[in-house]
């Protein structure tokens, strides 16, 4: 929750939540939730109260993004990026 703390971590980045980032900054957002960066594995019972206050974040969401046929976290996010748009 700190001010830019992932851009001093940006080559470690999943190149599809980097262009996410993108996104939420071309929009002039202060926010970006990532599902994946939030919950934790391994111990079920913290997972399931992180899943379970997802309702809450999405509820308050301005736009919700979604890449569809992504396959790995190197995939692009299509079309934030010249020559990225998928046919």
């Amino acid at each position: 929750m700190d001010f830019n703390c992932l851009l001093a971590r940006k080559d470690a980045i999943p190149q599809v939540i980097t262009d996410a980032m993108e996104v939420a900054y071309l929009r002039r957002e202060n926010y970006l939730w990532v599902d994946s960066l939030f919950t934790v594995p391994g111990n079920a019972v913290v997972k399931h109260y992180q899943i379970s206050y997802m309702a809450n974040i999405y509820s308050g969401a301005i736009l919700t993004l979604a890449v569809v046929g992504v396959h790995d976290t190197k995939s692009n996010f299509p079309d934030v990026r010249p020559s990225t748009r998928w046919p």
